[in-house]
């Protein structure tokens, strides 16, 4: 938590200039914000190097462009812009599929193994955190998923809540 406090500050100075951007509205940056989390990049890093770099990479390549081909070529350098930009949303949209079918895949093992939890005795909240770490080798995304319930609930979220979020964060509802 100590780590990630100052990332926390910078996201905060982002949201606080965002109204302040050509485009950028609150639920504009409320819908990246979602998307991010759906492709699995949850920390206040990870956004922020993600923003980051969707920002200065297109720029940098028109920079670039220019610089490189000469200034009278500056549509060229601002096609190849647009371009980086849509090939950074296409990578976000990939790692989204690619993390929703790894939670599809290791769904059905993860109720098993809950289940076999449960009927031997187990309470539902210790099953999922033993699913969780049983699934930590064959599907680390679902139990990132599974651990971050368990957080949830722990704190006080009531189960159905906590799951719903799971939901939302694997992109299968919202």
């Amino acid at each position: 938590a100590m780590v990630e406090e100052p990332w926390s500050q910078v996201e905060a100075a982002m949201e606080r200039w965002n109204p302040h951007l050509p485009g950028v509205t609150q639920t504009r940056w409320s819908l990246w914000r979602d998307r991010l989390r759906r492709a699995g990049i949850v920390s206040a890093r990870g956004r922020v190097v993600w923003f980051a770099t969707a920002l200065v990479l297109p720029l940098g390549v028109a920079v670039g462009s220019v610089l490189f081909l000469g200034s009278t070529r500056w549509r060229t350098a601002l096609v190849m812009a647009c371009v980086t930009a849509a090939v950074m949303h296409l990578a976000i949209s990939r790692q989204t599929a690619a993390r929703r079918r790894a939670i599809r895949h290791a769904l059905p093992d993860a109720i098993d193994l809950l289940t076999l939890c449960v009927e031997a005795g187990t309470g539902l909240d210790q099953a999922i955190i033993k699913t969780s770490e049983e699934l930590a080798l064959t599907s680390p995304v679902l139990s990132q998923e599974l651990r971050a319930v368990t957080e949830e609930i722990r704190l006080g979220r009531a189960r159905t809540d906590a799951f719903r979020l799971f939901a939302e964060r694997s992109g299968e509802i919202g």
